[in-house]
């Protein structure tokens, strides 16, 4: 029986966010890579910020992979 309470946790599901991931990861890492070459010379922080974002995202898909059989939808 499909009660509202699980009805309610299976929207709220976040499968969508394995979806967008790659997209927004590779757009992040695109523009970080752009900040890198473009701004290099004038700030060598770039290459800093480059290497942040990709570990930001690659962290998040790890983490996103880790918890992703506790969620409602994968069950």
């Amino acid at each position: 029986m499909n009660t509202t309470e699980e009805s309610v946790v299976d929207e709220a599901s976040p499968a969508w966010v394995i979806t967008l991931l790659v997209p927004v990861g590779t757009t992040l890492m695109l523009a970080a890579l752009v900040f890198m070459l473009l701004l290099y010379r004038h700030c060598p922080y770039a290459v800093s910020a480059f290497v942040a974002v990709g570990l930001a995202s690659v962290l998040l898909y790890l983490m996103l992979l880790t918890f992703k059989d506790s969620w409602p939808l994968y069950e």
